[in-house]
């Protein structure tokens, strides 16, 4: 399956594509080198130190709207993807090729030490992560990745190197890295890790939503529960507080009912025993 084939079927599956002329790109400066050859290639001057930012026009992107596509299993174009690699040639191919593939969302740095900032204000939802650089090398952001990134979230880190040693491997994959790509890139294979990595990141979001949501059904259900429960309580409190009535009203009749002299009026009652000893013993 060439690169071809790989985009078609993505319009098949109801991709968004874009052409050129909808894509800006800006913040390239400070070029140190700007050859004949760079520029008939459409590549950024060699050099250049500043952020590379990649939107569509017409499209901003939205932070929660951005969750909600993701969440709710529509399509993969409006995943946020962060490319940081000091090579912006590199970044000049990713970007072309993540266009023709319809993605909306991407920027990029070639400044690692921004990938801290980039992490809060972007929110990506998936990192390019170049290994060999220079300030921060691919390691130390990915140590700074596991510092800042809850351990509860899966943020796939594609790792782009020209070295993949099984040391090196080793290495990133014990500092978080969920996949490789080789340099120089096979497009192909490219958009396909790309495309696998964000379903995984889209299922773990999907499965977070729907464990929130049970949470608070849950949470809903205990206070309904509780609330049956008090009310119970209170009932069988009731019961017992008109049972011991009860009891004390039988207990005050049958005292009655044992001693039924005392219901007799004074001065009406009949002659006692010794009254009626005295009066045999005068006859």
């Amino acid at each position: 399956m060439d690169l071809d084939r790989v985009l078609a079927l993505k319009r098949r599956q109801g991709s968004r594509f874009g052409s050129p002329s909808d894509w800006n790109l800006c913040g390239i400066s400070e070029a140190k080198d700007s050859s004949p050859e760079a520029s008939e290639a459409g590549l950024p001057p060699r050099g250049a130190r500043s952020l590379l930012c990649i939107k569509r026009r017409g499209r901003p992107a939205d932070r929660t709207d951005r969750c909600v596509n993701m969440e709710d299993g529509r399509p993969l174009d409006d995943a946020r993807i962060l490319v940081v690699d000091d090579e912006p040639p590199n970044v000049r191919l990713l970007h072309r090729a993540l266009e023709r593939a319809g993605y909306v969302n991407v920027e990029a740095t070639t400044d690692s030490r921004r990938v801290a900032g980039l992490l809060t204000e972007f929110e990506p939802d998936i990192i390019l992560l170049d290994l060999l650089m220079p300030h921060l090398d691919g390691f130390q952001v990915m140590d700074q990745l596991t510092r800042l990134v809850p351990s509860s979230t899966y943020l796939p880190v594609l790792v782009l190197t020209a070295d993949i040693t099984t040391e090196i491997k080793r290495k990133a994959l014990a500092r978080g890295a969920k996949d490789f790509l080789t340099k120089p890139f096979d497009l192909e294979e490219v958009l396909l890790r790309i495309h696998n990595m964000l379903q995984i990141r889209q299922l773990h979001l999907q499965l977070r939503k729907q464990n929130e949501e049970l949470e608070e059904r849950v949470r809903l259900r205990t206070l309904e529960l509780e609330r049956a429960l008090a009310t119970e309580r209170l009932a069988a409190e009731r019961l017992r507080e008109l049972d011991e009535l009860r009891s004390a009203f039988l207990t005050a009749v049958s005292h009655e009912l044992r001693t039924p002299s005392d219901l007799c009026p004074r001065g009406r009652t009949g002659a006692g025993p010794a009254r009626r000893r005295a009066e045999r013993g005068r006859s």
